[in-house]
């Protein structure tokens, strides 16, 4: 299995309400651009809408956490929420 495909498993298991035929798809953005903010990766819809769920940090560095926590980054709103993928270590 992908690390797509088990990250997203995860994702479902801490209760994110994803539509079947969700895709993660790999951003590439630099180091330096993570650090600003910039998402490592984002979640797709079936028909390929952005879900505007994502995370800085790398699937791999996610699939290493014994826990995931997704949290509003305060960039969105209740009816167009920014979702972030992060771990408690990460947290600021």
């Amino acid at each position: 299995m992908r690390a797509s495909e088990r990250l997203l498993a995860r994702l479902r298991e801490i209760g994110l309400d994803l539509p079947e035929g969700t895709k993660l798809r790999r951003v590439h953005p630099s180091a330096a651009m993570r650090n600003l903010g910039a998402w490592s990766w984002c979640a797709l819809g079936p028909d390929g809408t952005d879900l505007h769920i994502g995370s800085r940090h790398p699937m791999s560095e996610l699939l290493a956490s014994d826990e995931l926590i997704a949290h509003t980054d305060g960039n969105g709103s209740y009816t167009d929420p920014d979702i972030n993928i992060t771990t408690p270590e990460w947290m600021d």
